[in-house]
């Protein structure tokens, strides 16, 4: 059982606990809707600044695949028992708590989708629904509040029931409410002057039924009701009657078409039957809300469990899972971190063990695939596993950006590196748990993509802040181009490289910085006098007024261009030897705070915010 639908979803909900509660750790992967890589365009970015950039593109796209990949550690078969589940999950839309939502697709990544096999029909037709936690808790109050207002007679029931096969059509169950009538009185008054008018012998007949139903009878039938009818029925019965202990059931005549020719029932019921239609209204109710959560009950048992979450390059992924299945992301940073500490205390990235000594030096390149290979070979050491009874699907045939496959890469790939982690000690371990102190540096760092000088962020304590005094921040005309802004800073170092934010404003790195900063600052604002709009300030300074207030600026529109102090170089998409070198010296930062003996770490070399 590795692909998941609302067709074996219940068996996989009461399988998964204890499944969960068996395993070592958890790998993770999501496939989305749309992924916009502009997020990662700079490279000067600080954490708060890529979360702030990133946290954008998640409020777009929404997950359509979840996979999860559980690794269970046997001490005596000294091998791993591995259960990958491959998710298939569409947002839950069908009642009027729930209403339709937009997902946005990239056309991009519906390619990337198909060519890799994602099944669109699928996803739609048997896609698990899901709302957030928030969401949930909302709706738990808002039922709990709704009931209890009923059962101090401050609304009036309503049910609505197939003649044909006499059973409850779930979906369209509603009751009515002081809320739900004080938005039927706030309707145009001219309107309802006017229905009154148009239903006037509707209106007067129905009056007289339940007046007589007052006085005697059990139940009556109001016919030929149409469902504006129906509506004015339910704002006569709770306004014009004092007995709040009548209930309207709406029919369909026996053998009509597509329930379309309805009438209402009203009845007269006791103070326990009413009692009793309550309670089982609420409990239809809460299994609805029950099953409408889909997917996040099992998002909900991995939080609780505490487990180890293992995932690969996965800030996306986390800012994903926290806006889709626990509620929306904070536009603070620091109230981000909190929440995704609370939500999965320990989590670890291996693109962050990967980019760190002492596995950089065997891991040229770090995509998923690539890593996957690379640490099954020597001086790796594979992990030794089976897969479970009946989860063999990628036993023999790989299926590469399917989530479950890909989460299955994560989680080897997790297992492999500790291995190699086991054998650099002193006397080496066969098998080192992710529990382990050795794990410790690692855990709760993030991995950031293409920034020069820092490459992760730290989900637990203050972030490492790399030294960027030889960067400036520019704001300038629109028509200015690179070459006018290289030759404001040439002769005060080796080279210069222009990282653009926007069409008019850019940082400036000046490599082999000559001069003080307050120099060059000086000498660029003089030499770019009389140009409309320019300023000029240090890093420094910019990330105190800008980011820390909050006022992030909009995405590169144009490419990074590295040039040499002899000239403007050509428009490039990698980068540069400096950039390339710059950014080996970062992936080294966090394997320079290990000790090479013990693996635990050392003071930090870079001071911290």
């Amino acid at each position: 059982m590795v692909d998941v639908t609302t067709s074996n979803f219940d068996s996989v909900l009461k399988a998964i606990p204890d499944v969960i509660r068996n395993c070592d750790f958890i790998a993770l992967d999501l496939e989305l809707s749309g992924l916009d890589e502009t997020h990662c365009r700079n490279t000067a970015d600080l954490p708060q600044s890529r979360f702030k950039r990133c946290r954008r593109d998640v409020l777009k796209y929404t997950p359509v695949q979840v996979g999860l990949a559980f690794f269970q550690y046997d001490e005596d078969d000294k091998k791993y028992t591995v259960r990958p589940y491959n998710f298939y999950v569409f947002p839950f839309h069908n009642s009027s708590q729930f209403p339709d939502m937009h997902v946005q697709f990239l056309t991009s990544s519906m390619s990337f989708l198909s060519s890799h096999g994602f099944d669109f029909n699928k996803w739609v037709n048997c896609g698990i629904p899901f709302v957030s936690v928030a969401k949930e808790d909302q709706m738990r109050r808002h039922m709990e509040q709704h009931f209890d207002d009923l059962r101090k007679g401050l609304g009036f029931l309503l049910e609505e029931i197939n003649i044909n096969t006499q059973t409850k059509l779930l979906s369209l169950v509603e009751e009515t409410s002081p809320q739900k009538d004080q938005e039927f009185k706030r309707k145009d008054a001219q309107e309802l002057i006017d229905a009154e008018f148009r239903n006037a012998d509707f209106l007067r007949l129905t009056r007289e039924q339940l007046r007589a139903l007052k006085d005697e009878g059990d139940e009556c039938q109001i016919k030929d009701a149409n469902s504006f009818q129906r509506r004015l029925v339910f704002k006569i019965i709770s306004s014009e009657f004092s007995e709040k202990n009548l209930v309207g059931i709406v029919k369909s005549v026996e053998g009509s078409q597509d329930n379309k020719d309805k009438y209402i029932l009203v009845k007269k019921l006791s103070v326990g039957s009413r009692t009793s239609r309550l309670d089982y209204q609420q409990k239809v109710k809460l299994e609805d809300l029950n099953a409408c959560v889909g997917f996040t009950n099992i998002m909900k048992l991995i939080s609780e469990s505490g487990k180890m979450i293992v995932g690969h390059n996965m800030l996306m992924d986390i800012l994903h899972i926290h806006n889709t299945f626990f509620g929306p992301v904070s536009e603070s940073y620091e109230n981000f971190k909190a929440s995704i500490n609370s939500i999965f205390p320990k989590i670890c990235d291996t693109k962050v063990l990967a980019t760190t000594k002492p596995f950089k030096t065997h891991i040229p390149y770090t995509g998923l695939e690539t890593l996957f290979n690379a640490v099954s070979q020597k001086p790796f050491k594979k992990p030794v596993f089976k897969f479970a009874v009946g989860f063999d699907k990628y036993d023999q045939v790989g299926a590469a950006h399917e989530a479950g496959y890909d989460a299955y890469m994560t989680g080897f790939i997790f297992a492999s590196l500790l291995n190699y982690l086991g054998s650099l000690v002193k006397p080496p371990k066969a098998h080192i748990p992710c529990s382990s102190e050795l794990v410790t540096p690692f855990v709760n760092k993030i991995f950031l993509m293409r920034i020069l000088d820092l490459y992760y962020m730290d989900l637990e304590n203050d972030d490492v802040i790399p030294r960027r005094h030889d960067m400036f921040y520019l704001m300038f005309p629109k028509e200015w181009k690179t070459r006018d802004i290289v030759k404001l800073f040439e002769k005060f170092g080796n080279s210069i490289q222009v990282n653009w934010i926007n069409d008019v404003s850019c940082f400036v790195k000046v490599e082999g910085m000559r001069d003080p900063a307050t120099t060059i600052l000086k000498t660029v604002a003089l030499a770019a006098a009389g140009a409309e709009n320019f300023s000029i300030c240090t890093f420094d300074e910019y990330h105190e007024k800008f980011e820390d207030n909050g006022e992030a600026n909009e995405e590169a529109t144009q490419p990074e261009i590295s040039t040499s102090k002899n000239g403007v170089g050509d428009s490039i998409r990698k980068l540069s030897a400096t950039q390339k070198r710059a950014s080996e010296e970062a992936a080294q930062d966090l394997g320079e705070e290990i000790d090479p003996e013990t693996l635990m770490p050392k003071d930090k070399k870079v001071r911290t915010k």
